[in-house]
Order: C-alpha cells, then sequence, then structure tokens
C-alpha cells in the first residue's frame, strides 16, 4: 500500500488544508462532505469539507489514515510529507502537538471583546447602531469554538450534526448568525492581532461581511479556542427577534 501513497497524496494536496497555512480559508464557507471515501476500494470513514464544489481534507486525517509520515515545519515553514515513514502525532524536531486547552475563554476576554468592538466600529463607518455585547451570546460563542477546536470540525454545523442555533435554548423568536474564522499564528502571541486579522479576513468574505452589518441585528458575542495543534478558532453570533433564553447548551466534546 505505502507504493500507492505518493500517488494518492498528490493527487489530494492541491485540495488539502494544510495546518501550516490555513489563513487562506479562514473566511470561506464550508460545509461537510457526504461523498464516499475509499482506500484501495474498501470504505474509511474521514473528515472531509466542500468548499466550491471540492473537497477538502486535513493532511493528518489522510497521513493517519495511509500510515504516512506528516508533519508541520514550523521553522522553514514547510508542509513534509514522508511516504517511507509510518504516521506519528509528533512532528520532527519538534514538540508534540498541544492537548486541547479546554475553555480559554477567560485568557481570551479581551480579545473576545475586541472582536465585539471592531465590529461595531465597522458598523458605525457604515452608518449602523452599535450591537449589544450580550453575556448569553458571548457564553454561546464560546461553546460554540470550543466544540470547532476540540473536534478540529470547521463547520456552521454542531459537531453533533445539528444546527448552530441548538447552542442557545430559548423561549420567543430568535434568529441568529454566526460567523466562523481560523487562524494560525506560527506561534506568535494573539495579543493585538488575532481580532484584527479576523474581522479583516470576515470583511473580505461577502457572507461574513453581510452578517456583520445585517440591519436587524442588535445583539452579538464572540468565543475564542484553539485546537491541538495551536490554531485559533473564532466565533461570533448575532440575533434579533423577541426572545428570552433560557439557557445555554454544553459543548459537544469528542
Amino acid at each position: 500500500m505505502k507504493r500507492k501513497c505518493g500517488q494518492f497524496l498528490a493527487g489530494l494536496l492541491c485540495g488539502a488544508v494544510i495546518f501550516g497555512g490555513v489563513n487562506a480559508y479562514a473566511a470561506v464557507l464550508a460545509e461537510r462532505s457526504s461523498h464516499k471515501v475509499t482506500v484501495d476500494g474498501v470504505p474509511v470513514a474521514v473528515e472531509a469539507y466542500v468548499i466550491n464544489g471540492s473537497n477538502y481534507f486535513q493532511l493528518r486525517d489522510l497521513g493517519r489514515l495511509l500510515d504516512v509520515g506528516v508533519a508541520w515545519n514550523n521553522a522553514t515553514r514547510t508542509v513534509e510529507i514522508s511516504t517511507g515513514e509510518g504516521y506519528t502525532e509528533e512532528e520532527p524536531g519538534q514538540t508534540a502537538p498541544k492537548p486541547s486547552t479546554g475553555n480559554v475563554g477567560e485568557d481570551f476576554y479581551d480579545i473576545r471583546v475586541e472582536i465585539v468592538n471592531m465590529t461595531n466600529a465597522l458598523r458605525r463607518q457604515n452608518g449602523l447602531p452599535a450591537l449589544t455585547m450580550d453575556d448569553d451570546l458571548m457564553a454561546a460563542a464560546q461553546v460554540r469554538a470550543e466544540e470547532v477546536a476540540a473536534n478540529i470540525c470547521y463547520s456552521h454545523d454542531r459537531p453533533d450534526g445539528s444546527d448552530n442555533d441548538t447552542v442557545i435554548q430559548h423561549i420567543g423568536k430568535l434568529l441568529m448568525g454566526e460567523n466562523l474564522g481560523m487562524k494560525d499564528l506560527g506561534g506568535q502571541s494573539p495579543q493585538g492581532i488575532l481580532a484584527q486579522r479576523q474581522v479583516e479576513s470576515w470583511s473580505q468574505s461577502a457572507g461574513h461581511y453581510k452578517n456583520m452589518l445585517k440591519e436587524n441585528y442588535h445583539s452579538t458575542g464572540a468565543g475564542i479556542a484553539q485546537d491541538r495543534y495551536g490554531k485559533y478558532y473564532m466565533i461570533q453570533i448575532f440575533a434579533y427577534g423577541d426572545y428570552t433564553i433560557t439557557g445555554i447548551d454544553s459543548p459537544i466534546l469528542p
């Protein structure tokens, strides 16, 4: 099977989410792929997403599936694929991947507030009223960020396939929007750069930009979490309607 791995990976490389260069996809809407995947004719389970009609895979998932060495060398900013080596979670010459940080919402609270403030500055520039930073929506956005990061599930659906609005328990009419983003800072501190880079990315994407400037929205919240490889996932929730929030769901964790 090893002899086939090089061709298999080469054919998928152009459509793979390379963990050192995910910024290009941070503002792209993605949905979970329902296409079947086989290896040597045998069906396998592997996470995939459809973006603009193409299937995208995490190279680490493919390496794990095919038992091929796949690593990101942060020092040289290079993706390293070794068809002669078996897969390992550790990257050559580097430390093992970081474990999931769990609830990092309080650690990054000021950055979450900065995302809200930058969104409101953008709204004011466009003659729109500022959004209220709602504590319940801040909590809901943090839940969404944590479950996306823990499951490495870059999707507006929750990890169990349910709609993202199920994170909020409520009575009355609540209409919710969600922006999702991902950034790899290459080991840099997120302070002072993460919020700006993410809001700029959302501003350059029509769907995300529309959410930030939607006139009907009156409240918002933001969440941030890291996956086990150190990437940051940002969620911003927007809401309007006549509703009362009765509870926030817990993160769906693996």
